[in-house]
């Protein structure tokens, strides 16, 4: 038996020594798998500009955007090639180096950014409801006025502060680009400032500051002028500062630009359990006091908040009437589907590198991994049930903030990556670029009046054909952005189509105006007759009526044909006796009518 044992033994160690000698099988090389992932998506985005229709139209901005943007796009590429990355290694090594500390680098950053939203303006004002914000700054409308649920913090910065710079001589629309520019340089120095938070140094600080600062949201600051940009900034500094305060660090900050959040927008809301997280979790037993900021200035803002969630928000989440199975239908949609994945690349162009798994310690602790979570859960999970009013495509802003949330933990993901490689300046360098082309081809476009609109032309054509609610608001945007500009016939042109799609009396009459400005007469007849043959049917209907009658009196007028003319200014007057303006027209029609018999 013993001898038995012995030889087991023996046999056992030749084994294990065999196996130790025996050639490990072979290692993916996660930095050159990284690469490709970064190359797969700079591919996609040709795919996109190739393939026919708006499928990908979160990808495909090189399709549209000016000729100069294809060569930042090659330069990404190009920064995928060995020879090219050896070169570039050392000098985003030395980079990374010099913004590890100090705030010289961060100001730099914060300059370049500023100069660079400044060169590349939003000069189409597509998103949202930015055209309708930039005409009511334009004309000193308050903001208060257009959005009675707006809170302090959003009136200060978006019509108080616009105000106090005009009086200075700025002009109003050079007010809400100057302050989109420096809130740009501040999410340049904090994307800094996270990636050391991170603890982060050399190539990797500059790979993942690049991350939370090249995304869609970057076309908010702009000229766009609403909450939502400061809330992309407000994410990125509670994402650095959360992290400092569960190491005991920075809580009065934390809290004060929390507080400041509630101040702004009521989806700030959702900062709450990271928030509550953090508290619970830090460091210090100044976090407590810190605490107190955010919770008055949530308790005093309580009533207001509940009153516009109540109020306002309730539509963005469900259509009225509409039963459980049709939202969970429209939820589950595959357009709307495919529409949400395009908007994730729009808006973080890298978004796969969340998925990337790193070999070695982890960058952060178990309690900081969870609050970064907790930061993105409450947007991602509000995000996927919005019903955008206007179209994802469209709306984006609604989901800017979450965005920056995700972005945090893609950069997060993508430092360790760097952290733990060999090649870690090739990999920032192919990593800012890949991040920073799409979003530079994206400003170019919003720049560029002609190439924008013919974007958002194209995404109301198809395919994939949108709803007809989307494509009347997306045509009576063109209308209305084509009318502002001076080009009558193109905006009678879009909205004619809006109108048949969504006669409401506002979008006749622009098409008539349209039409008549561009002298294009008979447009402006058939706006009128679609006004007179639906006013019955719409809001306000004898007043629709009354301007119907007087516009086909008119148009009569124009073609010389005086019998229909003076028979539609004499109903007018039948129709409404009192109106001073109608009994004008017919005293008008008949004096033509008698100057013309002579």
């Amino acid at each position: 038996m013993q001898r038995a044992r012995l030889v087991y033994a023996a046999a056992t160690m030749s084994a294990r020594r065999a196996k130790a000698a025996a050639p490990s099988p072979p290692v993916r090389n996660p930095s050159l798998a990284l690469l490709a992932l970064v190359a797969a998506l700079a591919l996609l985005r040709i795919v996109a500009v190739l393939l026919p229709g708006r499928w990908l139209w979160g990808l495909d901005v090189f399709r549209f955007a000016p000729w100069w943007t294809w060569a930042v796009w090659a330069a990404s590429i190009a920064s995928l090639v060995p020879s090219v990355g050896a070169m570039l290694e050392p000098r985003v090594a030395e980079l990374g180096r010099r913004l590890e500390k100090g705030w010289r680098g961060p100001a730099i950053a914060a300059v370049a950014a500023c100069v660079l939203l400044l060169l590349l303006p939003d000069r189409i004002h597509y998103v949202g409801d930015s055209l309708l914000r930039w005409d009511a700054v334009s004309q000193g409308v308050p903001a208060s006025a257009l959005t009675p649920q707006a809170l302090p913090l959003d009136l200060w910065f978006h019509s108080v502060l616009p105000g106090w710079l005009t009086a200075l001589g700025v002009s109003p629309s050079f007010a809400i680009r100057l302050l989109g520019a420096l809130e740009a340089g501040a999410l340049a120095a904090l994307a800094i400032v996270y990636a050391r938070t991170l603890g982060l140094g050399g190539a990797a600080l500059v790979g993942a500051s690049a991350l939370v600062f090249w995304g869609g949201w970057l076309t908010l600051f702009a000229g766009f002028g609403k909450a939502f940009a400061e809330l992309v900034v407000s994410a990125l500094a509670l994402a650095a500062l959360g992290l400092a305060t569960l190491r005991g660090r920075r809580a009065i900050a934390f809290g004060a630009v929390l507080a400041g959040t509630f101040l702004l927008h009521r989806s700030a809301l959702g900062f709450v359990p990271a928030a509550a997280w953090a508290f619970w979790q830090g460091r210090g037993s100044r976090r407590w006091l810190a605490a107190l900021v955010p919770v008055v200035a949530l308790a005093l803002l309580a009533p207001r908040l509940l009153e516009s969630l109540r109020t306002f928000d309730t539509a963005h989440f469900a259509a009225p009437g509409e039963s459980l199975g049709g939202a969970a239908a429209r939820l589950l949609a595959p357009l709307r589907l495919l529409d949400l994945a395009n908007l994730a690349l729009f808006l973080v162009p890298l978004l796969p590198l969340l998925l990337w798994r790193t070999p070695g310690a982890p960058l952060l602790a178990p309690a900081e991994r969870r609050f970064l979570v907790l930061l993105a859960i409450p947007f991602v999970v509000a995000l996927f049930f919005l019903r955008p009013a206007q179209g994802t495509a469209r709306d984006f802003d609604d989901y800017s903030t979450g965005a920056m949330t995700v972005a945090v933990l893609v950069a997060a993901r993508a430092g360790s990556a760097l952290r733990s490689s060999t090649r870690a300046g090739w990999l920032a360098a192919a990593i800012t670029l890949g991040a920073a082309a799409p979003v530079v081809g994206w400003l170019a476009l919003e720049g560029d009046m002609e190439k924008g609109l013919a974007r958002v032309q194209a995404m109301a054509a198809g395919p994939p054909v949108r709803t007809e609610a989307e494509r009347a608001w997306t045509l009576d945007y063109l209308g209305g952005r084509w009318f502002r500009a001076g080009r009558y016939d193109r905006a009678a042109a879009a909205l004619e189509q809006a109108a048949q799609l969504a006669p409401s009396p506002r979008l006749v009459l622009g098409w008539s105006a349209a039409a008549e400005r561009s002298r294009d007469f008979a447009s402006a007849e058939r706006a009128y007759r679609l006004l007179y043959d639906r006013a019955s049917m719409m809001e306000g209907g004898e007043r629709v009526r009354a301007v119907a009658i007087g516009g086909l009196a008119v148009s009569a007028a124009r073609r010389r044909d005086w019998p229909e003319a003076r028979r539609w200014a004499e109903l007018g007057v039948q129709e409404s006796p009192g109106d001073t303006a109608a009994v004008l027209l017919l005293q008008r029609v008949l004096a033509a009518q008698a100057d013309t018999s002579r």
